[in-house]
């Protein structure tokens, strides 16, 4: 890495990147507190960026228009996200997924006087895990319509065993209420982990990304993955793209899954993924296109540690009990998903491609 020019100013530092990188010169841009160094990752190209330098100081009406020509050739295609075929994919994907489970649930008999969690067919077979606990009070619900005002004692046998396998056979409740739960702790441990996944069902590692609860939930969603999946998949183009999606989903669900048990949903441990990523890119490679401010993003971390902090209060709460109360965020999701992308934005597969 060669060390090629130095300015006082950021506007011009940046146009000088953009300028190498229509050269197809890879460039690193360093700042500090009033200065900003341009180096040449490639020295054997060195001596073409000084040239490129030279003629960029004086300011040659003919080179550089030629430049500045070939700079708004590679820049055009990055100004127009409309041609983004896997992000409205994934968006047509989460909406018809979401409109259809919402018709099931309208199909669904006593789902508030139900005893016990109540669950769409697409819920079911795209969930992280359908723990056979679930399976079998779902057979007791439909079979002897058990609502909160049932008697227990007035139950027949079958029903009453029904009953026991459920308590033999516990979710995963997650790590949060193993260690809220502590007295109890050896018994929530002896849940199963990963059951569907472990029998096959592979593809539940990602498919709760595309599982949404209410219009809200997707609503907000879904407009920050137009915001952010349009410039991820227009710099990174559509392999490496549809392989950064397929890593935040499977890590940030399973680190959900770990942390709260298998009852979450969304796509926003990806998007708060995306979010990191664009952070990096931004810090890191100033000349790459993402047209987003630090406001926008900041704004986005707000909410995000905003929610980790909502979470660790209410944990402390109920554990000193005072209060409890529950938050059906998927806390560990966003977090977890901020720094992975992140580290995937300081790994040089997935940097731009040109």
């Amino acid at each position: 890495m060669r060390l090629i020019a130095k300015f006082d100013k950021k506007e011009s530092s940046l146009k000088f990147c953009r300028v190498l990188k229509a050269c197809q010169i890879d460039s690193h841009l360093e700042e500090s507190e009033n200065e900003f160094a341009v180096w040449v990752l490639n020295e054997d190209q060195k001596a073409l960026a000084e040239e490129c330098y030279r003629d960029f100081l004086e300011g040659k009406e003919q080179k550089e228009e030629s430049i500045l020509k070939s700079v708004e050739q590679k820049s055009a295609p990055l100004q127009n996200f409309y041609f983004v075929p896997l992000t409205r994919f994934f968006i047509f994907i989460c909406s018809v997924i979401f409109l259809a489970s919402l018709y099931q649930e309208s199909q669904l008999k006593n789902l508030k006087q139900s005893l016990f969690p109540v669950f769409t067919k697409v819920q079911k077979e795209m969930m992280y895990d359908f723990p056979q606990a679930l399976v079998y009070a779902e057979e007791l619900s439909q079979t002897y319509e058990i609502t909160k005002e049932t008697k227990i004692e007035s139950l027949p046998p079958e029903a009453k065993d029904l009953l026991n396998k459920i308590e033999k056979t516990p979710p995963w409740p997650g790590f949060y209420y193993v260690v809220l739960k502590w007295s109890q702790s050896k018994e929530l441990l002896r849940a199963n982990l990963f059951t569907d996944i472990k029998k096959g069902e592979v593809w539940r590692l990602v498919t709760p990304t595309f599982l949404h609860a209410e219009f809200l939930h997707i609503l907000f969603n879904l407009l920050w993955l137009w915001m952010l999946g349009k410039m991820l998949e227009k710099n990174l183009k559509f392999g490496l793209y549809l392989l950064f999606v397929l890593i935040a989903a499977v890590i940030t669900n399973t680190l959900q899954y770990l942390m709260t048990g298998p009852f979450f949903m969304g796509f926003s441990g990806v998007v708060s993924a995306m979010a990191g990523y664009i952070w990096i890119r931004k810090k890191r490679a100033p000349w790459e296109i993402y047209p987003i401010d630090f406001g926008t993003l900041i704004f986005l971390w707000i909410f995000i540690f905003g929610m980790l902090l909502l979470q660790i209060v209410a944990f402390f709460l109920e554990i000193l009990h005072i209060v409890s109360f529950q938050l059906n965020i998927a806390n560990t999701a966003h977090v977890s998903g901020v720094v992975l992308g992140m580290l995937l934005g300081c790994i040089k597969l997935f940097k731009r491609k040109m």
